[in-house]
């Protein structure tokens, strides 16, 4: 009651199917175990209407009927055992309902390799053990439970071949045993166990005994068609059955140190050498420079700004080229272009001409003009 409403109208009632694998690698360190978990519903809770009395081909990730013919029965005999298990269980629940007895609700069975029995056939049904428990709903909120203890002795009704036997409510052991059993032997086909003690889908003669009532089944289901097979094997042409053992490669947990070849260490430890010299270089000039040009702000200006003549606010010259007059007032402690000024104050040699103040020479240009074939300054 706890599917949706579009897997209810595939099968009122669903089986989800989990397996348990615990797997082992022995290394160099040790065994290491590890935990396998796979899920099996073959009407999953996202499934579109679009399929209803279609095969679904649901939960599988690749299917080849030639190349992987294991496989592809191992799909067909869960799919089969799954509808018709569901399809049992749902005539059960309408025979109590039908009578105004408590119908089951929902329930778990788990399904258990017997250590106690050394067989390994697995048309025996001591192959499995099973636990379970189903609720029942008695109706205005009350429940029931159904589980070993609810028959008899524990150990006795977890024996599959008891359980059949004795017919105990659910009546649907038989069917649910097929179906557990297809779904251990799909998981060692997959994990490529070619040494497994006992596989229907390795084993032509178990495969054609599970999969012989598969006409008849097919006709005891709901609206989930099954698939892709729907006829006893033999009667299909289908590929050769066997699974390829499993390789389990992790390369990066190499245990042996290797040395790199000579020419790509030369080249890593070239670039990488490279690299930091670069690093170091451009870290050195940095420091440099900051620290110099605080010491030596002048250093910011150009060479051709570097040896230009300095000039105060109380030095004057003045200089006409082909002329033998000079003004000059110089500061007697300033130093420019290595020379020192004369301690004289003032000289004045310009014949014919007409003195101007010192001002007048900072602030009027000079300028040249040819008068009558003579240069005259202004």
């Amino acid at each position: 009651m706890d599917r949706t409403a579009i897997q209810m109208a595939y099968s009122p009632f669903g089986a989800v199917v989990r397996t348990y694998t615990t797997c082992s690698i022995i290394g160099v360190n040790g065994t290491t175990n590890f935990n396998l978990t796979n899920e099996y519903d073959y009407v999953p809770s996202d499934l579109s209407f679009s399929g209803l009395y279609t095969f679904l081909g649901t939960n599988f990730l690749s299917r080849n009927q030639t190349s992987k013919s294991s496989l592809w029965w191992g799909e067909s005999l869960m799919s089969m055992y799954w509808a018709f298990s569901n399809a049992k269980m749902q005539i059960i629940a309408d025979n109590q309902t039908s009578y105004k007895q408590p119908a089951i609700r929902k329930g778990t069975l788990y399904f258990y390799p017997n250590d106690d029995s050394q067989t390994t056939n697995m048309t025996d049904p001591s192959f499995f053990e099973c636990d379970f428990r189903f609720v029942v709903d008695k109706g205005q909120g009350a429940y029931d439970f159904l589980m070993p203890t609810t028959y008899g002795e524990y150990r006795q009704y977890t024996s599959l071949s008891n359980l059949i036997a004795s017919e105990a409510y659910p009546n649907i052991w038989l069917e649910a045993d097929v179906l557990a059993k297809a779904a251990y032997s799909t998981v060692l086909t997959d994990l490529g166990q070619v040494s497994a003690p006992t596989n229907i889908l390795t084993d032509p003669g178990l495969l054609s005994y599970f999969t012989a009532n598969f006409s008849e089944t097919r006709h005891s289901i709901a609206n989930a068609y099954p698939g892709p097979a729907d006829q006893r094997y033999g009667t299909m042409n289908s590929g050769p059955l066997g699974t390829t053992p499993s390789v389990m490669s992790a390369k990066y947990l190499c245990q042996m140190p290797q040395r790199k070849p000579a020419g790509i260490l030369f080249w890593s430890i070239a670039v990488a050498d490279l690299v930091f010299l670069q690093a170091l270089w451009f870290l050195f000039r940095f420091v440099v420079d900051t620290m110099f040009l605080r010491r030596h702000p002048e250093r910011n200006y150009c060479e051709s700004c570097m040896e230009q003549p300095r000039t105060t606010s109380n030095t004057y010259r003045e200089t006409s080229p082909g002329s033998g007059s000079r003004y000059s007032k110089e500061d007697p402690g300033l130093e420019m272009g290595g020379l020192r000024p004369s301690a004289r104050s003032t000289e004045f040699r310009r014949s014919g001409s007409q003195s101007r103040s010192v001002s007048q020479q900072r602030l009027i240009p000079t300028e040249s003009i040819d008068i009558g074939g003579r240069q005259h300054r202004y």
